[in-house]
């Protein structure tokens, strides 16, 4: 059983797709969470009618937070083998979370597992938009859901179906983690981390790291994220000095540690599919 949630804030149309997705997609039995930022479009009263399990964001807009406060939700749950985080504004394939957690059980010492975006490979062959890079989320919420997986289905599935034994380390969204990483190694986010405005990943990335987990994505499995989220409606400001902080915060926590395979600061923050970048911190 695996205890999913989706953050989320005032993109109610975009939750609906994004669940509905979910639901006609994921065989693997689970559990779902939203954690909500106090959103005032209706996503409470969404969760009600369709007995979504829902809890209010407490955390005062730190992602860092918030996913803990997720984490925390499923983790005592003795039915709950492994915990996912996912976005609003994403679509997911048959067999995506099946396929992860199948990987995850072969690979023991796999702390936190990715799937490939199948985005990034349409938008490299240009198979899909005139300009992927373009997508928003009033296209994202007019996607007709047949048209898209028909014109995909036999595609993805091949595509899972050739690389069912093929990963490479790397960063993505979304992820699965064993809930013996926090049960057990009581590794968790750090809070200190401010707003929306990364590091808060690469700072749990090298805590696993260096307690000899593996972080990876898994190309046997696929999602479909355009990568439009909540960053995009934040004040640009305000992001630009979340990140200033938490650059300065992780620089300072991670430069002196000798160990390998640190996320590096200033390069590869992209992450594009088969340009991501993984090295030592310099």
């Amino acid at each position: 059983m695996v205890g999913i949630f989706m953050t989320t804030y005032n993109w109610v149309e975009k939750t609906k797709k994004a669940f509905q997705s979910l639901i006609e997609h994921t065989r693997y039995p689970f559990k779902f969470l939203i954690i909500d930022n106090h959103s005032t479009d209706g996503t409470d009263q969404f969760a009600r009618e369709n007995n979504i399990r829902y809890e209010q964001d407490t955390s005062g807009n730190n992602l860092a937070r918030a996913l803990n406060q997720a984490i925390r939700y499923f983790v005592d749950d003795r039915e709950i083998e492994y915990v996912c985080w996912i976005h609003n504004d994403m679509l997911f394939f048959d067999n995506w979370l099946k396929n992860l957690v199948d990987f995850a059980k072969r690979r023991p010492k796999a702390g936190k597992i990715h799937p490939t975006n199948w985005f990034y490979i349409e938008a490299e062959y240009k198979s899909v938009w005139k300009d992927p890079a373009q997508i928003d989320g009033a296209e994202f919420e007019g996607i007709d859901l047949d048209k898209f997986y028909n014109a995909r289905s036999s595609e993805t599935a091949r595509f899972m179906d050739i690389n069912f034994y093929n990963f490479e380390q790397g960063n993505e969204c979304p992820w699965i983690i064993p809930k013996s990483v926090f049960q057990k190694e009581n590794i968790w986010f750090d809070e200190d981390y401010q707003g929306i405005a990364n590091y808060e990943d690469w700072d749990f990335n090298n805590q696993l790291l260096t307690h000899g987990f593996d972080v990876l994505i898994y190309q046997g499995s696929l999602i479909w994220h355009p990568l439009k989220g909540t960053r995009a409606k934040l004040p640009s400001r305000q992001q630009e000095e979340h990140n200033r902080m938490n650059e300065e915060r992780y620089k300072k926590k991670w430069s002196g540690f000798w160990g390998k395979n640190l996320w590096l600061v200033g390069r590869g923050k992209a992450n594009y599919y088969l340009k991501r970048i993984y090295d030592p911190l310099s």
